[in-house]
C-alpha cells in the first residue's frame, strides 16, 4: 500500500509495480488483531492486546472508507461486501465507522475491549494514529489530502472516477491475486458482547449465507485486484496464483510464487519496452548495470 501511495506521488521513479495480495479495500481492516492481539503459538501475551494497541500500522488499515460504503468493496452485481451484520438478524448491518474514535469506544474496539480504563495517553495515541492512517488511505487512493475532516464523501468517489492520465505514460501495474477460497460476503457481529464472531464451517451451515465471495484465504479478490487512484482506462494486468487454495496455499504464500513472479516481472519489462516508457527507475537500473 505504501508503494501505491508512492506510485501516485512520483510515478516517474517506478519502472513498474506489482502488488501481491494487496488489501486495497481493507474490509474490516485489522480487526480483530488490533483488538485481541496475535497469539504466538500458545503464548497470548507476547503480542497481546496491550502490545498490539501500540502499533500505528494497525490503525492505518482500519478501512473501509465511508462507513461500509467503500466503492472498492462491491461485487460485480453491485452488492456491498464485507460489512458487519447483526448475528441475530443478518439483514441488519452494524455500521461501524473505523475512522471515528467514538465508534471505537462505543463498539469496544482496540484498547476499549479491555475492562480497565483507557489512559489519556493511549486515547491520544489512537486518535493520532487514526488521523495519520486516514491521511495515508487518501494518499494511497490518490485523493485530496488537504482536509481537516475524517469524512469520506460521495464527491471523493466521483473525483476518484475522474482522475485523468498525465502527459507521461504511467509505468505498468500488475496484481497477483489468489481466488481459490470462498467466504461469506459479510461478517457476524455479536451485539451483546460487542465483538466479531469468526466464521466456522458449523456457522456457515447454520446461517447458510446467500452469497459467498472469492478470497485468497485472507484478502478478498475484489480488494486485491483493484489498485485505487489510477487514471480511468489505465490497464491493470491481473495474474492468478498457481498455488492458492485449500491444501495448496493461502494469502501469505503468494510471495512464494517465485516462478510466476519472475514471469510477471519479465512481462512488465516487455510492456515498458513496447510502450517506450522512460522513467528515473530505468536510468538507475541501467546505471547499475
Amino acid at each position: 500500500l505504501i508503494a501505491l501511495a508512492a506510485y501516485h506521488a512520483n510515478h516517474e521513479l517506478f519502472h513498474s509495480a506489482l502488488f501481491c495480495g494487496a488489501m486495497f479495500g481493507g474490509g474490516f481492516g485489522f480487526y480483530p488483531t488490533n483488538t485481541e492481539g496475535w497469539p504466538i503459538g500458545l503464548n497470548k501475551a507476547y503480542i497481546g492486546p496491550k502490545v498490539a494497541h501500540t502499533f500505528p500500522s494497525l490503525y492505518a488499515g482500519a478501512s473501509p472508507m465511508n462507513v461500509w460504503k467503500d466503492p472498492i468493496l462491491r461485487s460485480s452485481d453491485g452488492r456491498q461486501l464485507w460489512q458487519f451484520v447483526d448475528s441475530k438478524d443478518t439483514e441488519k448491518t452494524i455500521d461501524i465507522d473505523m475512522w471515528n474514535i467514538n465508534d471505537w469506544k462505543k463498539y469496544k474496539i482496540g484498547p476499549w475491549c479491555l475492562e480497565e480504563e483507557v489512559s489519556k495517553e493511549i486515547e491520544t495515541h489512537v486518535e493520532n494514529c487514526l488521523t495519520a492512517g486516514f491521511y495515508f488511505q487518501r494518499k494511497m487512493r490518490n485523493l485530496d489530502t488537504n482536509l481537516n475532516s475524517l469524512a469520506y464523501e460521495e464527491r471523493d468517489i466521483e473525483n476518484n472516477k475522474s482522475i485523468t492520465a498525465t502527459n507521461d505514460p504511467l509505468p505498468p501495474v500488475a496484481t497477483l491475486v489468489g481466488d481459490q477460497f470462498l467466504h461469506p460476503s459479510y461478517f457476524l457481529w455479536d451485539t451483546e458482547k460487542s465483538k466479531m464472531i469468526e466464521w466456522t464451517p458449523a456457522l456457515i451451515k447454520k446461517y447458510n449465507p446467500k452469497h459467498m465471495d472469492i478470497t485468497d484465504g485472507t484478502v478478498s479478490h475484489v480488494s486485491a485486484s483493484q489498485p485505487p487512484g489510477l487514471p480511468k482506462g489505465k490497464k491493470v494486468f491481473e495474474y492468478k496464483a498457481k498455488n492458492n487454495g485449500p491444501g495448496k496455499g493461502v494469502h501469505r504464500d503468494l510471495m512464494d510464487e517465485v516462478q510466476l513472479i519472475h514471469t510477471i516481472l519479465k512481462d512488465m519489462c516487455q510492456v515498458v519496452n513496447n510502450a517506450g516508457v522512460s522513467t528515473s527507475a530505468d536510468i538507475v537500473r541501467h546505471a547499475r548495470v
